[in-house]
């Protein structure tokens, strides 16, 4: 086995991202961080049942990603299916274990929740439509109320408009990624996802408008967020990407960059994560 491809087999920069939405939720709910062991373990959670997602996600596509994604891991040679297996259940049994030791017992159920449908979504929900783009759109999302719930019962206005925007914009970028290995999935997995009933197009559109609904949000989101001018221009950039790729999918005509789209709607979210993140330091 390559070590050195273990973060691109378990996304080291997805769960990466979750954990700094869980240390934002956080932020927003609490005036002032006691950094112990349960402040840790709510950071490690997300990042480890995202990993052992994204694991076992390679384990179950092998056929599917010889055909849309030639430079997976497996596929290469870098890690073995039986190495994948242990990496995905293993990272997903020792969430499990952590969140036992938060004693907080929604915690402990949203936790063993999501272990359990990151089996679910990769063994079957990815294959049924808008369902698998829900789960990952929901997954996305959870981490905003994740360290809210940990610290407070009621939930922050600014960690719902931020679980709303991140729960839309995972739906629509799933569904983009669902139209882009249509083909591979149908050939390899029999899925019948969204473009399967309506097309590839009309997936395409139904994206778009979720991203309109997203923008919306995220213009709102100035009236609850902090953001000094630094951080309002970093929340503005991601924004003004997302109103690009709204009208590309709207109006191109011609085929859109796949790969570009995931590479920036990753740099986007990051740039917005920085943003709020930095409201905190009104910075």
């Amino acid at each position: 086995m390559n070590i050195k491809a273990i973060p691109k087999l378990i996304r080291f920069e997805h769960g990466l991202m979750l954990s700094l939405a869980v240390l934002i939720s956080i932020f927003l709910t609490v005036s002032e961080i006691n950094w112990g062991n349960k402040v840790y373990i709510l950071l490690a959670l997300p990042f480890l049942i995202e990993a052992g997602a994204f694991a076992l996600n390679d384990f179950f596509d092998v056929e599917t990603d010889t055909i849309n994604r030639k430079n997976r891991p497996i596929v290469k040679g870098e890690i073995s299916k039986e190495s994948a297996f242990i990496i995905g259940s293993g990272s997903l049994f020792i969430a499990i274990i952590l969140s036992l030791l938060t004693e907080n017992l929604l915690i402990i159920n949203l936790t063993g929740f999501f272990a359990f449908f990151s089996v679910l979504y990769n063994w079957k929900l990815k294959d049924m439509p808008l369902m698998g783009n829900i789960y990952i759109g929901f997954s996305m999302a959870i981490p905003f109320l994740f360290g809210n719930l940990a610290f407070s019962n009621s939930i922050v206005p600014e960690n719902f408009i931020l679980f709303s925007m991140a729960f839309i914009v995972g739906v629509s970028r799933e569904i983009i990624k669902t139209v882009e290995d249509y083909k591979g999935d149908r050939k390899a997995r029999g899925s019948k996802t969204l473009p399967f009933y309506i097309g590839e197009k009309k997936s395409l559109m139904f994206a778009g408008s979720l991203i309109g609904v997203f923008i919306l949000l995220g213009i709102y989101s100035f009236t609850m967020l902090k953001f000094s001018i630094f951080s309002g221009l970093l929340w503005l950039a991601a924004l003004m990407y997302y109103m690009y790729l709204c009208f590309s999918i709207i109006y191109t005509k011609e085929t859109l960059n796949f790969k570009s789209i995931k590479r920036y709607t990753l740099i986007t979210m990051f740039l917005g994560l920085i943003a709020v993140l930095l409201t905190k330091f009104s910075i």
